[in-house]
């Protein structure tokens, strides 16, 4: 719910509590619908009809196509439905088919689909089953889809592994690390403990420093949290993770050789002029095919609240538009927010990345993801990608931009694109006006591991996925 309005240039605006002068008011506490003033849908709501579908599915034998599918409906026969189902191997369709269903209410059935499953894959296999309606009704016409359920199918994955026979060139001086290959060249301040620039095939591919980092805009439901969050500067509370910098106690090269170089970042993460909150230790590995390994580990003051997010984001050029990345999509995915996603290859663009909220905040988030691409339109730009998996976004916009920002009429996109790398980000919860995120949701690691790989890359390097 919202006010509609238009400017001198006829640009729609929606206005909330406290936009006409009016006092008291509840600010943008109205616009709590779950679709937008606009009858646009919200996450909120691909995520009510997955609570609500009527058709549930669990499996029983995954390698040979064996799953049981639930009807629990009060009144209504499953044959209004056809299920549609597909096996995906690194989001490829490898398999394919259709089934009639004849469950009675409140009834299961065991199925079993006619698939072989591959012998390995690099990034997942999954099996996605979607049930339709079979004919047009009143409300909804036939092909609709009512429920979907997927599963991870049991194939194991297998990394490639690029050997390249190029050597690297390492040169250290008081401020710098230089790494230079074939077609690239890095360079690492030992001073901020950061890659200052990487440049690959001739083009910068920074436009800015990464870095790890726990903050994120906060959302409508952080309204209580965010008073533990945020720094007060009046009464000098609140944990200050809005205020968190990096300060280096040292950086050094580990080891080096022709086939790669290590260096190490220790650090810390804290509001200033406090005591830390977060220790860090840093190992990013550079080898001659210029990818780069990252390991972090660190260590979570006890005392603190859970953690907004806790990863690194890498502010790359503005023109590195282009995403395409294998994790939770099409819509933002949460660790609690994500039951209207389904794992698979998505493409999309860092402008479209952008969920249009009355008032800016968090979003955008993939939950899940195993490997990511942002590039120009040329198909140049950073890979990412990792053994487990990571959350990830992109976005032209930084959480500075998003919680300054009181309506969306306001924001301007930066000339960057914003990319995070993140071991985790807390939940979205309902704690707006109802209980607060649940324990199970909240990124309360005291003692943090991750690990992913970054690379500059041309498109065509890895057609396969």
């Amino acid at each position: 719910h919202a006010v509609k309005t238009e400017d001198e240039n006829g640009k729609i605006k929606y206005l909330y509590g406290g936009d006409f002068g009016e006092f008291p008011h509840d600010g943008n506490f109205c616009v709590d619908g779950l679709v937008t003033p606009d009858r646009e849908p919200s996450s909120g709501l691909y995520e009510v009809k997955d609570v609500y579908s009527y058709i549930k599915c669990s499996a029983i034998d995954l390698s040979n196509g064996k799953i049981t599918v639930s009807n629990v409906h009060d009144f209504i026969n499953a044959d209004c439905y056809t299920l549609l189902w597909k096996l995906e191997c690194d989001g490829n369709v490898i398999s394919s088919g259709e089934q009639a269903l004849n469950i009675m209410p409140h009834s299961g059935e065991d199925i079993c689909l006619d698939y072989t499953l591959p012998e390995e894959c690099s990034l997942g296999c999954y099996l996605t089953l979607s049930f339709v309606l079979k004919n047009d009704t009143m409300w909804a016409q036939s092909g609709y889809e009512m429920a979907f359920a997927q599963f991870e199918l049991p194939v194991t994955r297998v990394k490639t592994i690029t050997t390249a026979h190029n050597t690297l060139e390492v040169s250290e001086d008081k401020e710098f690390i230089r790494i230079c290959g074939d077609d690239f060249t890095y360079v690492f301040n030992k001073f901020y403990g950061r890659f200052e620039s990487i440049i690959s095939g001739g083009t910068q591919m920074l436009d800015g420093a990464p870095e790890l980092g726990i903050w994120r805009a906060p959302t409508d439901n952080d309204r209580s949290i965010r008073l533990e969050w945020k720094f007060d500067n009046i009464y000098f509370r609140g944990a200050g993770f809005d205020r968190a910098t990096t300060y280096v106690y040292d950086a050094y090269i580990e080891s080096s050789s022709e086939k790669h170089v290590t260096i190490c970042v220790k650090s810390n993460l804290s509001r200033p002029s406090r005591i830390p909150f977060v220790q860090t230790l840093t190992k990013y590995t550079i080898h001659p095919s210029g990818a780069v390994d990252v390991n972090v580990v660190s260590d979570v003051e006890e005392s603190l609240p859970h953690l907004p997010r806790f990863g690194m984001e890498f502010p790359l050029c503005g023109n590195n538009e282009y995403v395409k990345y294998f994790g939770m999509g099409p819509g933002e995915s949460y660790v609690d927010l994500k039951g209207g996603c389904r794992m698979g290859m998505y493409e999309s663009t860092a402008t479209d990345e952008y969920v249009d909220y009355i008032r800016p905040q968090e979003h955008g988030n993939h939950f899940g993801t195993r490997w990511a691409f942002v590039h120009d339109e040329n198909g140049r730009g950073m890979m990412f990608e990792t053994d487990g998996s990571f959350e990830f976004k992109a976005s032209h916009y930084n959480a500075y931009d998003l919680e300054n920002s009181m309506h969306n009429f306001e924001l301007e996109p930066q000339n960057k694109t914003f990319v995070r790398i993140d071991y985790k980000v807390g939940g979205i919860g309902s704690a707006s006006c109802g209980t607060k995120l649940l324990e199970k949701y909240e990124l309360s690691d005291k003692h943090i591991e991750y690990n992913f790989r970054f690379k500059p890359v041309l498109l065509e390097q890895f057609a396969q996925k």
